[in-house]
């Protein structure tokens, strides 16, 4: 009785695991596509550059060109930037760690083959009356 009630124990926290692993990946993805997708539209946000138009190669043009690009450079890729494409990394890392687990669970789950002499503690060869024992 206690074989079978450890195996059962055993089975729902699998079950409770894979349900946790399965919520997890849920709310990373969640948090993850609105998050790479404002990385990638700060990385590809068309922002309009100076260009030298009248073809004027005086210094004062160059600089004023230079430090308007430097600008859109340094808003482009801030502090909060990095930070955000950090924490992408991370979570994409954790959704990655999960979705193996998951895998490795549920493979775990489909590989099992239901054997109730296992279950009950009994070889194949148990008479009836020692299945019967086993049972209560």
């Amino acid at each position: 009785m206690s074989k079978k009630y450890s195996q059962s124990t055993n089975e729902e926290e699998e079950s409770q695991k894979f349900t946790s692993e399965t919520i997890l990946v849920t709310i990373l993805i969640v948090v993850l596509i609105p998050l790479i997708y404002k990385i990638l539209k700060s990385l590809f946000s068309p922002y309009k550059l100076l260009s030298n138009k009248s073809n004027c190669q005086c210094v004062d043009c160059a600089k004023r060109i230079q430090t308007h690009h430097n600008k859109l450079f340094k808003k482009k890729f801030n502090r909060s930037f990095f930070i955000m494409l950090t924490v992408s990394i991370l979570l994409l890392f954790l959704l990655f760690k999960s979705s193996t687990e998951i895998n490795h669970v549920q493979a775990k789950f489909d590989s099992k083959v239901f054997n109730p002499y296992e279950i009950l503690g009994v070889s194949r060869s148990a008479t009836l009356q020692e299945i019967k024992k086993a049972y209560r």
